[in-house]
């Protein structure tokens, strides 16, 4: 066999391990890009929050986390006017397993967190009297979504919120 014949066949295949690993490692239950403002459309935030704008902020990345970030309405940071918060973070197995044992935790902001079913596989919710949380583990990602203000809004309508975007990581 001369050299081209082998370089032909090596480069063939590299190119089927490829198409085996990019095969392997597809997720074809979640659609997430990493852009938190593309998981809900206005009309169905508008079912928990008015608010018509999504501000994403910057990827955060690094020891073994990967953070995506953003919120509809006011800053959470900032303000105690109605806001709709992502908190989307995704890592090794170390990281996975203590964010999951944090997670009831990290709602605690909204009031005693309860454990709940049918969102992403392990899921928590708390409701206070201003704010609501919900936080769930979906495939590889950790995701905390909470509402400020959403006087006159349902539990149920923000559960179908949190439903949706766990359909898409």
């Amino acid at each position: 066999m001369d050299n081209r014949t082998r370089l032909a066949a090596f480069g063939a295949g590299i190119a089927a391990v490829a198409t085996l690993v990019g095969v392997a490692r597809a997720d074809p239950a979640g659609t997430f890009s990493g852009n938190v403002c593309g998981l809900l459309n206005a009309k169905q935030v508008a079912s928990v929050v008015a608010a018509t704008k999504c501000t994403p902020e910057p990827k955060v990345a690094g020891a073994g986390i990967t953070a995506y970030h953003g919120y509809w309405g006011a800053s959470p940071a900032s303000s105690t006017r109605p806001y709709l918060s992502f908190q989307i973070n995704t890592g090794n197995a170390a990281y996975l397993q203590r964010a999951k044992a944090a997670l009831p935790q990290t709602l605690m902001i909204a009031g005693t967190p309860k454990k709940i079913a049918g969102i992403g596989s392990y899921a928590y919710e708390a409701a206070g009297t201003t704010r609501t949380a919900i936080g769930f583990q979906a495939g590889t990602y950790i995701c905390t979504i909470v509402v400020q203000k959403a006087k006159g809004k349902s539990l149920s309508s923000f559960n179908k919120l949190a439903k949706i975007v766990a359909g898409k990581l």
